[in-house]
């Protein structure tokens, strides 16, 4: 909870006022200056917080005072606890808690100043949903509980006079100090946090089983597929945390995981590819081959056809379609479906065509044996450059023996 200021707005969101802070003038309680009421300041030594806005205020509107900037709050009213100014002039609660903390007794108001701050709790910029939630719970507080805080919280006294009764002359002023303002709602925020998470998760759930289902039905008319997407899957996680260790740094945490999640709808597309031509015990001819690689607009076309229908998919959906449509893809714009070249292809789609050649040519299938590791390492070395991003491939090659163990502990069930 913070005083909001516009510089604070540039880096926070705000809530509600929860209160008006009130401003005052503090003496110690022996002294013998005459401070009742803002001008008696006039010609006095007033420590103030360095930077704060009461400094500029009070420079502003009563030059005739002398003030004596402080670093900190503690320091400022350690100056008048100790006799080295005759006042200090702050807002009511960062006075109320430094004193307690410092344990300062011989402290009174002399007088309230004619200033009042906002005070609200500042939000992370990337929490945006908490704002509201924090709004209704201000908004549910009745003034005895108001009231009742302020009791609790700011005990400074004047002459005799209780907090309560100064504020009353001056107006409903709420004074709380940090997150204790929202003790009493602790209940409420829990409630409603955890019904948010919870909603948050069913939505993760779905959209886990949800990729779980779509890359099934390509399992399932694919029947030499079986644990190469889970394979990739990690294959792409692993390739991407590499580059990001190695300068790439838009490949940051939810990117990844992403990547990760969005991997096996690479061959989603398959499910349009008839039976004959997917199955085919041995090489395609030609023409069956431009068929086979239409699997990749028919994925894309999908994919595209899901986000605009999902108002939510964002990050997700876009990585999907790149990944399906872009990993047949080469460097030297050789590859398919449209021949983009270096950088025109997507990360994703690059990353996604090494981790899927690799698996490849690890897997037997009915048409071919399945090659060794050092065989895969070397193709895709040699295709560093013309078939591959030099970078993906780098990062392969650092990530070999890792590639070979997962490869050799998660078999095809067709293999099994």
């Amino acid at each position: 909870m913070i005083i909001h200021t516009p510089e604070r707005e540039r880096i926070l969101n705000f809530t509600k006022e929860i209160l008006k802070l009130p401003t005052v003038a503090l003496v110690r309680t022996d002294s013998t200056k005459k401070i009742r009421q803002p001008s008696d300041l006039g010609g006095k030594l007033v420590a103030v917080p360095r930077s704060w806005a009461i400094h500029e205020q009070l420079r502003g509107d009563g030059p005739e005072i002398r003030l004596e900037p402080r670093d900190s709050v503690e320091e400022a009213l350690m100056a008048v606890s100790t006799g080295h100014v005759d006042a200090y002039v702050g807002d009511l609660a960062s006075a109320t808690h430094a004193m307690e903390k410092l344990g300062l007794t011989n402290l009174k108001v002399a007088c309230m100043m004619p200033y009042t701050y906002s005070l609200r709790i500042g939000v992370r910029k990337d929490w945006p949903e908490l704002v509201p939630i924090l709004n209704r719970a201000i908004d549910a507080m009745s003034q005895e509980e108001r009231e009742g805080i302020v009791d609790r919280w700011m005990p400074v006294r004047v002459e005799g006079w209780a907090l309560r009764d100064i504020l009353a002359i001056g107006g409903p002023v709420v004074v709380v100090f940090g997150v204790v303002s929202l003790l009493l709602y602790v209940r409420q925020l829990r409630r409603e946090i955890r019904l948010r998470r919870a909603a948050e998760s069913e939505v993760i759930e779905t959209q886990n089983a949800t990729i779980v289902a779509l890359a099934a039905l390509a399992e399932i008319r694919d029947q030499d597929t079986g644990a190469h997407l889970h394979r990739t899957q990690l294959y792409v996680k692993m390739l991407a945390e590499e580059l990001r260790r190695h300068g790439h740094a838009e490949l940051d945490d939810l990117r990844i995981e992403m990547l990760y999640k969005t991997a096996p709808l690479h061959d989603i597309g398959k499910v349009g590819i008839p039976d004959h031509i997917l199955n085919k015990p041995g090489r395609l001819e030609p023409e069956e081959f431009e068929i086979m690689k239409t699997h990749t607009t028919l994925g894309a076309m999908a994919l595209e056809k899901a986000g605009q229908t999902c108002h939510r998919g964002g990050l997700f959906l876009q990585l999907a379609r790149e990944i399906a449509i872009s990993h047949h893809e080469k460097w030297d714009g050789s590859g398919y479906p449209h021949g983009l070249a270096g950088k025109a292809i997507p990360m994703s789609g690059r990353l996604m065509s090494v981790a899927d050649v690799y698996d490849a040519l690890r897997s037997e299938r009915v048409y071919k044996s399945a090659m060794s590791h050092a065989e895969a390492v070397d193709i895709i070395r040699k295709g560093r450059g013309n078939a591959f991003d030099p970078g993906v491939v780098d990062g392969f090659l650092a990530l070999e023996k890792e590639f070979e163990k997962i490869s050799e502990g998660a078999a095809d069930e067709s293999c099994v």
